[in-house]
């Protein structure tokens, strides 16, 4: 997981791509998203997620989708880099 983020935080730093405004990045994730973003991050599943939130697994799922729709991400490794990075 580490190694495709590393490949995916590469390959997003030497796109170019326009750099959306301060205002356009901040909020863009609900408290809860980032928190499950975050966990993604390190590397849970849906399942440990949930587990470690309190939540059902359908709601982790939700989340997930929103996140990577919000981020235009195609994978969980690419929003996470694109979260890291503050791509939009």
């Amino acid at each position: 997981m580490a190694a495709r983020l590393l490949a995916h935080l590469r390959e997003l730093a030497s796109a170019p791509q326009e750099r959306p405004s301060a205002e356009r990045r901040e909020g863009i994730l609900t408290p809860r998203e980032q928190e499950v973003l975050d966990l993604i991050a390190q590397g849970l599943r849906d399942h440990e997620i949930a587990e470690q939130l309190v939540l059902a697994k359908v709601t982790v799922k939700t989340h997930v989708q929103h996140i990577l729709r919000k981020l235009g991400a195609r994978n969980r490794a690419e929003a996470v880099a694109r979260a890291r990075v503050g791509l939009p």
